[in-house]
């Protein structure tokens, strides 16, 4: 069972700020893998075989690091994989996986549960919230896709 505050915080609509913290895409590498591997960003049982490593520029005030709960970053309902705090630069590496269309899903930060704690349902609500938020999808620039082994290959991408 979801505490009361945990689930009050996930379901409280993302101000404007969190819609814009995510300010562009700087790149987007799609990617293919022959190893998937278990995606540990979100609660419900997920195998990455594809999707997209992207490098964005966010609002560094969101990104300092800290001991205690910080907002979880999502793309459309899904928490996003981070890769590094991103912080000081606001140059923030995430993977997304392919169950995204990271075309036409918002970026934003909502709540402050760990992202491996967020199912599907929590995930939707939200993204319902951002959307009646005014979040918006970002425009992704164009890239190459690649084919890697499996995610240690994925992450040598980000060196």
């Amino acid at each position: 069972m979801i505490p009361l505050l945990v689930h009050l915080a996930l379901a409280a609509p993302p101000d404007s700020d969190a819609c814009h913290a995510v300010r562009s895409v700087v790149s987007a590498t799609p990617f293919t893998l022959t190893t998937p591997y278990r995606y540990e960003w979100s609660a419900d049982a997920l195998d990455v075989t594809s999707g997209t490593l992207l490098v964005l520029d966010v609002d560094p005030t969101w990104l300092v690091p800290s001991d205690t709960h910080q907002p979880t970053l999502f793309a459309g309902a899904l928490p996003v994989e981070r890769i590094g705090t991103g912080y000081p630069s606001g140059r923030l590496v995430v993977v997304v996986p392919a169950v995204v269309d990271v075309a036409r899903a918002p970026l934003y930060f909502s709540g402050s549960d760990l992202p491996e704690r967020v199912d599907a349902a929590a995930g939707k609500r939200a993204l319902d919230a951002a959307t009646a938020a005014g979040c918006a999808p970002l425009q992704v620039p164009a890239a190459k896709a690649v084919t890697l082994d499996g995610r240690a290959a994925l992450l040598r991408l980000t060196d």
